[in-house]
């Protein structure tokens, strides 16, 4: 087939690399500008439309023959879920006052629920060696974390759907996480495919790491800032 002729498979390839460097520059910029200005969005939207362009044609390229990558589907899927998920929590503003959520959020949520379930049931038979598909036994652990990692990301947004904030402002933490969430997996996957030097399994993990508390931190700041927490009526 046409589509599967190296020099296409090269474009898809270039392109892809391309965008995911757009990302990589977009993503800070955004955290970086000040929040709501038009810069943060000019920057939000770039990052939001390359990063989406960068994961499915990861996903695409992941089963190209002869391309066949795994983590190129993990982090295709992660970003895919991240952006998405932080993008429609911008329209999810009376979710504290009983705004429901579309269909187009219960799929995103409900295909990260399976697709969470699936990595960390595969990460535990891997570390006890019972998965034969992907060699190195360490990678298992990699698996359970960013199953667990979904696992928590669903969560939230089941509660988030039933209401169960305690912030008016809810969307905008969750729009946040979900957002550097999303760097986080343009980071791991920059790692992952130029590492020379750390073993695989920190390449993975690094990143994660050291993300986790930047979203803390900006979030506790946006709270301190502009935290406007629900208070519950007398009874």
């Amino acid at each position: 087939m046409a589509f599967f002729d190296p020099q296409a498979i090269n474009v898809i390839i270039i392109i892809h690399a391309i965008f995911g460097s757009m990302a990589l520059i977009s993503g800070p910029g955004a955290m970086i500008a000040m929040k709501g200005g038009s810069a943060h969005r000019a920057f939000g939207k770039l990052f939001f439309y390359t990063m989406m362009i960068t994961a499915v044609l990861a996903l695409i390229i992941s089963n190209l023959p002869g391309h066949h990558n795994f983590f190129l589907f993990l982090m295709g899927i992660f970003s895919i879920y991240m952006v998405s998920t932080g993008y429609r929590y911008l329209y999810l503003e009376s979710i504290h006052k009983g705004q429901k959520p579309t269909v187009i959020d219960w799929i995103l949520t409900l295909g990260m629920a399976l697709f969470g379930l699936l990595l960390f049931t595969g990460g535990i038979a891997q570390c006890l060696g019972l998965w034969l598909m992907i060699g190195d036994r360490s990678f298992g652990i990699v698996l359970i974390v960013f199953g667990g990692l979904s696992l928590l990301m669903v969560r939230q947004d089941l509660k988030a759907y039933r209401g169960k904030v305690q912030y008016r402002n809810h969307w905008l933490f969750m729009h946040i996480s979900r957002m550097i969430g999303a760097n986080i997996a343009a980071f791991t996957a920059f790692l992952v495919v130029n590492n020379k030097i750390v073993p695989g399994i920190f390449a993975w993990l690094l990143p994660t790491a050291i993300g986790i508390p930047i979203i803390f931190y900006w979030i506790n700041k946006q709270k301190k800032v502009r935290g406007m927490k629900i208070v519950p009526k007398a009874s």
